[in-house]
C-alpha cells in the first residue's frame, strides 16, 4: 500500500481498503486508511557564533563571519539592526539645571515648567544668588508653586534627584511634592510630600510612613527618591540619609496610580529655597529595544531570505578608526519570521589598544659584488623595505668609498610594510688596475628614528683588457693527393 501526498493540501484524509475473496465466512475485509498531510515546517533560525569580539590597534579593522541558518522548511526572512546600548532610558532621561535660561527667567511655560493648575500666578524665577551648576538655580519663594509633568514612567525603577539649598535665614514651611496623578484643574493624587520647617529645623514626611531628619542649611543637599513602580515602593533620601520607605500609591493620598505624574516645588509662603540640577532617570531599555548605530561596526548584508536547510553568511566588520583606546560593547539584533525565536541577540565587543608607532628598515642588494671595465659605470639595485608600522621617509647615504659612488635617490618614502628600489652607480676609474676593488657602504636611516637603520656593502672590481703584442706567422696548409 503506497500513500502519496502529491497535490494534497495540509489535512487528514481517510478512506477504506476493501479486500474481497471467495472465503465463504468472510467474503470482504475492510481496512481503514488514514493519511495525514503535514504542512511545510515553519522557519527556524540558528545564528553562529553567539557572540563576536575583536581586538584591534587604533586605526585597524577586521571582518568576521556571522552565519544565519534555517533548520526549518519555509523561507526564513531576516533583518539585522544594531543597538549600541547608549540609550539610557525607556522614553529618555530628563534633566534641567536652569542654566540654559537667562537669569531672572519667568519659568511659567518654559522648559515644560508651569505654575500650579497652569496658572502664571504660581510661577517661579531663575536666579544666580545660589547655583550648584553656574549660573542659575530656580528660586522657590513666596507664592511659587512650580510644576513639571512627566509621561511614560509607568513601570520599572526610576530615580528622581533634586539638589536643594536652604539658607540659614529661611523662614516658613516649604514643600517638595511628587504626584502620581496630575491634571490642570482636575484630578490629582500625591505620592510624596515632604516639608522643610525653618522654625523646627527639621525635614519631615507628611505621609503615612512618617520620618524626620535634621534640616541642613547653607549648603547644597541632595534629595533623592528611588521609585520602583513594579514593586510599588519608594525610598526617600535626604542628604544621603533615608527619611522613609513606603509604597508609591498609598503613602500620601492613597489609591494612587503606578505612574510618575509630576513634581511640585511649593513655597507655601516661605522665604527662598533654591533648587538646581533636577533629573528623572528611569530603567534602561532591554537589548535591541532601541535600535542605534554603532559607528565602529558595519554589517553586510543587513537583510535576506534563507531557504529551508540553507545558510547565509553575513560580513561583520570592526573598525577602530578614530577611536580612543578602550572597550566598546553593543548588540547585533537578528529579527526574523521564526515563530518561536523571532529575535536573536548577538553581543559584540571591540577592544581598542593604543597605537604605538614602530620604526624599522631593511636594505638588500640584488647583487652586492659586481665588476666592470675600467673607465665604465657599474649599477647596483637596492631594495629598501619599511619594516615599521607607519609611513616613513628614509635617507640614503654612501660612506667608505674611494671610487665615485652615487645613489640616484638620496631619500625614499614608504608606507608601513612597503618596499621600493634605489639605484646606486659606481664609476670605475680609467686608471684602475685589473682586479682592483673598492668597497662602498650604503646606509639607509629613518628620518623619524635614527636608531632605525640598516646598511649594505657594495664591492666593485675593475677589469682591464690585456692587449697581445706578439707576432704570429700562419703557414699555408698544403694537401698532397
Amino acid at each position: 500500500v503506497t500513500f502519496d501526498s502529491t497535490g494534497l493540501t495540509e489535512g487528514v484524509y481517510q478512506g477504506n481498503l476493501c479486500i474481497n475473496s471467495d472465503d465463504p465466512t468472510t467474503p470482504e475485509v475492510i481496512v481503514p486508511l488514514t493519511l495525514e498531510v503535514l504542512g511545510e515546517l515553519p522557519p527556524s533560525i540558528e545564528v553562529s557564533p553567539t557572540a563576536l569580539a575583536s581586538t584591534l590597534v587604533q586605526g585597524g579593522s577586521s571582518t568576521v563571519d556571522l552565519s544565519i541558518s534555517n533548520t526549518g522548511e519555509a523561507d526564513l526572512i531576516w533583518d539585522i539592526y544594531e543597538d549600541d546600548g547608549a540609550s539610557l532610558l525607556l522614553g529618555g532621561d530628563w534633566a534641567d539645571n536652569f542654566d540654559s535660561y537667562p537669569t531672572g527667567q519667568n519659568m511659567h511655560g518654559v522648559g515644560g515648567w508651569k505654575g500650579w493648575d497652569n496658572s502664571p500666578a504660581w510661577t517661579a524665577f531663575t536666579t544666580d544668588v545660589e547655583a550648584l551648576s553656574a549660573p542659575n538655580s530656580v528660586d522657590i519663594v513666596a507664592d511659587a508653586d512650580l510644576v513639571h509633568e512627566y509621561t511614560g514612567a509607568t513601570s520599572g525603577q526610576w530615580t528622581y534627584t533634586a539638589w536643594q539649598y536652604i539658607p540659614s535665614s529661611m523662614t516658613g514651611l516649604s514643600y517638595f511634592i511628587m504626584l502620581n496623578t496630575y491634571n490642570d484643574g482636575g484630578a490629582k493624587n500625591w505620592s510624596v510630600q515632604v516639608n522643610f520647617d525653618a522654625a523646627s529645623g527639621t525635614v519631615a514626611n507628611d505621609g503615612v510612613s512618617g520620618g524626620t531628619l535634621a534640616l541642613v542649611a547653607d549648603q547644597w543637599v541632595e534629595i533623592r527618591v528611588e521609585i520602583d513602580l513594579d514593586a510599588n515602593t519608594q525610598d526617600f533620601y535626604y542628604n544621603n540619609q533615608l527619611l522613609y520607605s513606603g509604597t508609591w500609591t498609598e503613602e500620601n493620598s492613597g489609591g494612587g496610580a503606578l505612574n510618575i505624574g509630576a513634581v511640585d516645588l511649593f513655597a507655601n509662603g516661605a522665604s527662598s529655597v533654591y533648587y538646581d540640577d533636577i533629573s528623572l532617570v528611569g530603567p534602561p531599555p532591554l537589548p535591541c529595544e532601541v535600535p542605534s548605530d554603532m559607528p565602529w561596526l558595519s554589517v553586510s548584508p543587513t537583510s535576506g531570505t534563507t531557504a529551508g536547510g540553507g545558510t547565509d553568511i553575513v560580513d561583520v566588520t570592526f573598525d577602530a578608526t578614530g577611536l580612543d583606546a578602550g572597550v566598546y560593547n553593543g548588540t547585533l539584533c537578528v529579527a526574523s519570521n521564526d515563530p518561536v525565536t523571532g529575535l536573536v541577540e548577538v553581543p559584540v565587543t571591540l577592544t581598542v589598544t593604543e597605537f604605538v608607532p614602530e620604526y624599522g628598515v631593511a636594505v638588500t642588494a640584488d647583487d652586492d659584488a659586481l665588476s666592470g671595465n675600467a673607465g665604465t659605470t657599474v649599477m647596483y639595485m637596492l631594495t629598501i623595505t619599511n619594516t615599521g608600522n607607519v609611513t616613513d621617509t628614509f635617507d640614503v647615504a654612501v660612506s667608505g668609498e674611494t671610487w665615485t659612488t652615487t645613489p640616484m635617490d638620496t631619500s625614499i618614502t614608504l608606507g608601513a610594510g612597503a618596499s621600493g628600489t634605489v639605484m646606486v652607480h659606481v664609476d670605475i676609474p680609467a686608471s684602475a688596475a685589473d682586479g682592483e676593488t673598492d668597497a662602498a657602504t650604503v646606509t639607509v636611516t629613518s628620518q623619524s628614528d635614527a636608531t632605525a637603520t640598516d646598511a649594505v656593502t657594495l664591492t666593485t672590481t675593475a677589469v682591464v683588457e690585456i692587449v697581445d703584442t706578439n707576432t704570429y706567422i700562419y703557414l699555408p696548409i698544403i694537401l698532397k693527393p
